[in-house]
């Protein structure tokens, strides 16, 4: 049999924009990434707008979308293959597990693990009802960040001392440890701040990177990315992704590098700004899954 090469470079290119959003975690701060004094001048402002612009919530759907799409090659319509499947996320998680203890606080690997398990009642459902669980994961994390931005933007404008102490978050370590510690040193401070990270992580993200599995699972059914492609599809997702997505997301990294380089930021509009960055990214997800 041929490979289907399109989800291999798809996933390759996926890679990039990830390492492109957390490169900045790797090289400024590791809890912070590009904030505050990082954003300030021309090259640093435009940098950062590029990467939420364009990079940050896109690429991790995309790779998301993938996981989901590359599973229906494992199961294969055979309901004796979810233990195949199973043992493919157990290994996830466990490689997941050494991955943030040792190298990278942001590792994704455990959640996907997880996410996969989740997955197994689902691959053997009609497309329809996949449909309707994605369309309701999407829009169910989507009013919960809502909510949960009108509140913070609430409780910063009406109620700011309570507002401060509840962001009066401990400092990591791991960057102090990083440059002065040794390599054992560090496994603590990455833990404590990937337990602190996955959290909001998953609240910000893992509704809709289980959106994305069940998207990639049903179009790999179709054999979405298989030779010869659906140009009237790809062109479709094209339009829609860059005519309604782009314009917001432009506008959202404005909103987001202005206030970084203001004198006295607001961490309420930094929030609301990157929850709409995350809302609405899965619309430029798809326009670069068409491109």
């Amino acid at each position: 049999m041929q490979r289907d090469i399109t989800p291999d470079v798809l996933r390759g290119f996926a890679l990039l924009g990830i390492l492109v959003v957390n490169i900045q975690f790797m090289g400024l701060s590791s809890d912070e990434g590009a904030r505050g004094e990082w954003t300030q001048g021309l090259a640093n402002g435009t940098a950062s707008w590029l990467i939420n612009a364009l990079f940050t919530g896109k690429f991790y759907l995309l790779f998301s979308f993938l996981f989901g799409y590359s599973s229906w090659y494992i199961i294969k319509n055979n309901r004796s293959n979810r233990k195949r499947w199973t043992k493919r996320c157990i290994a996830f998680v466990l490689l997941g597990a050494l991955h943030f203890i040792f190298l990278w606080h942001g590792d994704i690997i455990f959640m996907y693990g997880l996410f996969g398990l989740l997955l197994i009642p689902f691959f053997f459902r009609t497309d329809k009802t996949l449909k309707i669980w994605s369309i309701l994961i999407y829009s169910l994390s989507t009013l919960l960040i809502l909510v949960v931005a009108s509140m913070v933007y609430i409780a910063e404008r009406y109620f700011p001392e309570e507002f401060s102490a509840s962001f009066e978050a401990p400092e990591p370590r791991l960057d102090e440890v990083l440059r002065s510690g040794t390599f054992l040193e560090s496994v603590l401070p990455r833990i404590d701040l990937w337990t602190y990270g996955i959290t909001t992580g998953v609240f910000l993200q893992g509704g809709f990177a289980f959106a994305a599995f069940l998207f990639g699972l049903r179009l790999s059914r179709a054999g979405f990315l298989s030779s010869p492609l659906d140009n009237l599809r790809n062109s479709k997702m094209i339009k829609r992704g860059l005519a309604f997505g782009l314009p917001i997301q432009i506008a959202a990294a404005v909103v987001y590098v202005r206030n970084e380089q203001d004198a006295d930021p607001s961490e309420a509009i930094y929030l609301v700004s990157l929850f709409l960055i995350f809302i609405t990214a899965p619309l430029l997800s798809l326009a670069y899954l068409g491109i």
